[in-house]
């Protein structure tokens, strides 16, 4: 036997700790009743030892491990030990199935075909290999589902999140209610409006108070008036920004600190402690403002303004053509009696 293994119920454990907080638990205390009362027979003493599966052994450990911690520290702890035991999803290999292609290619082929899987924003997108890569070490070390992105019940192996997010119909991304922004660094929506004109002085106009130099940055302010690098923001030496006529809709939102923060802050602590290990998921700096530029972040706002026209204008042109059809359908049709039926 080994010296963390419970051989009446037949569970393994990776540490004495655990080990321990197992033997003290209810499960195993009831486990020993039931065993005690049970008389051994002949048969049973013959039989040979049930193999065991490595897999769920550790799936079990971690499982009941998380449970059974009972301080911040301790979960973390368990939880970084999870992450350099966990293998993660290769490039080649499927996020939502066992398959293994023999590309990188192939596998986005695989992934659209077999789980009709796609990238938003597509053709904005600059890091592919970077974003799957991500993807896969949220499936298989947080065990999350990437649409559900930590909400619901937890998973604890690379498995049980694949089979859930199939059987839910759930393998694409959260990419709606501001979720998008936890894949800011994979994306560059700059050429989509690279080509406003922004020298010209008549359209600019004041900004909230809000959106000052100083609140935004935490810099000194500016000793001369300079336009930012998205093109799109006029600072003054005064430290008032000025903003282009065409994102009016954005700058009367009045941003605020809290708000520049990344969607990650609110996912659940493993998602969390991923991000400190693979640098991927959003930071904040000692100010409380993220780490993600706020010029990334008014791009994406820009983004979602974009978008919510473009639905708005999508769905004018529908409900003229439903009009359209019921005008259509009420016209009286008299059938011709000379026609054959």
């Amino acid at each position: 036997m080994q010296p963390n293994e419970c051989h009446i119920c037949n569970k393994v454990y990776a540490s004495t700790n655990a080990y321990k907080s197992h033997l003290a638990s209810r499960k195993h205390r009831d486990m020993q009743v039931k065993v005690a009362s049970t008389p051994v027979t002949e048969s049973s003493q013959n039989d040979q030892p049930v193999e065991k599966n490595p897999e769920k052994i550790q799936r079990a450990n971690w499982q009941e491990r998380l449970i059974a911690a009972t301080t911040q520290d301790e979960f973390e702890a368990i939880m970084k030990e999870k992450m350099e035991a966990v293998k993660p999803l290769e490039e080649t290999d499927c996020l939502f199935c066992c398959h293994a292609a023999d590309s990188f290619e192939l596998n986005l082929e695989h992934m659209t075909k077999a789980h009709s899987f796609f990238i938003p924003d597509a053709t904005y997108l600059v890091d592919v290999k970077g974003l799957i890569k991500y993807l896969a070490d949220k499936i298989a070390i947080a065990n999350v589902c990437i649409f559900c992105n930590g909400k619901g019940r937890a998973m604890h192996s690379t498995e049980a999140a694949q089979h859930h997010m199939i059987s839910k119909d759930h393998c694409k991304m959260a990419y709606e209610n501001g979720e998008d922004e936890e894949y800011a660094d994979f994306y560059d929506f700059s050429p989509m409006y690279s080509d406003e004109e922004t020298n010209s002085d008549e359209e600019w106009e004041d900004v909230a108070e809000a959106m000052t130099t100083t609140t935004i940055s935490g810099r000194r302010r500016p000793t001369r008036a300079h336009i930012s690098e998205n093109e799109v923001e006029l600072t003054l030496p005064s430290g008032i920004s000025i903003g282009h006529r065409s994102f009016r809709t954005y700058w009367k939102q009045n941003l605020r600190h809290n708000e520049v923060v990344a969607g990650s802050r609110q996912d659940p602590e493993m998602i969390r402690l991923m991000s400190g290990q693979h640098n991927l998921l959003e930071h904040t700096t000692g100010n409380g403002l993220s780490s993600m530029s706020v010029a990334a972040h008014q791009q994406l706002q820009m983004h979602k303004i974009r978008q919510r026209e473009s639905r708005l204008q999508h769905r004018r042109e529908y409900e003229f053509r439903t009009k359209i059809g019921f005008i259509g359908n009420s016209q009286k049709h008299l059938v011709d009696p000379s026609r054959p039926t």
